[in-house]
């Protein structure tokens, strides 16, 4: 049995914080990217 059959709530957990890095990653570097360079 793997880890996520035996704790799910923890995959989720640890997928959860792991889309939040990356969301505030974007944000840091939203701020030093000239206007025309993203969508």
């Amino acid at each position: 049995m793997t880890e996520a059959t035996t704790d799910p709530s923890a995959v989720l957990h640890g997928g959860l914080v792991l889309l939040l890095h990356d969301v505030t990653c974007f944000l840091g570097l939203l701020e030093t990217l000239p206007d025309e360079s993203h969508a």
